[in-house]
């Protein structure tokens, strides 16, 4: 592909961020839809860790101990992002506290739309560079 030539593997990683945002922001707004509802079980989004160590393995010399564990030429795909629900309902203690969900909400905003920004800004200089200008 011609843009991991130019950016590296940079645009794949925000690209698998915005996706992972995106699945954590369908979350987010469920729970909040259902914090009422008797039985719910919250729906937590992660990927970041499983990104960082993808990042990581490419750059060091990890050895892969444990065919369970990312190997290290993995690849930065959709499979990273991972979609649990909570082994809680939203019975008793464990409830859906909302200020803490919208806290949720507006932190992943902003990490979704600075990693659109960037990318934004990276094909932007793609583009300056084609035109030239």
């Amino acid at each position: 592909m011609i843009l991991n030539s130019i950016f590296g593997n940079s645009v794949k990683i925000l690209q698998t961020c915005l996706n992972g945002y995106k699945a954590r922001n369908r979350a987010i707004s469920s729970n909040i839809a259902n914090a009422e509802v008797k039985n719910y079980r919250k729906i937590s989004v992660g990927f970041e860790n499983n990104l960082k160590k993808a990042i990581n393995e490419k750059s060091s010399d990890i050895t892969q101990t444990n065919p369970a564990h990312l190997s290290k030429n993995s690849e930065i795909n959709e499979e990273m992002i991972s979609v649990e629900k909570s082994k809680f309902s939203n019975v008793g203690e464990h409830k859906i506290s909302l200020d803490e969900e919208m806290v949720n909400l507006v932190n992943n905003q902003i990490n979704y739309q600075t990693s659109a920004k960037v990318l934004n800004k990276m094909f932007g200089i793609l583009r300056t560079a084609i035109k030239g200008r």
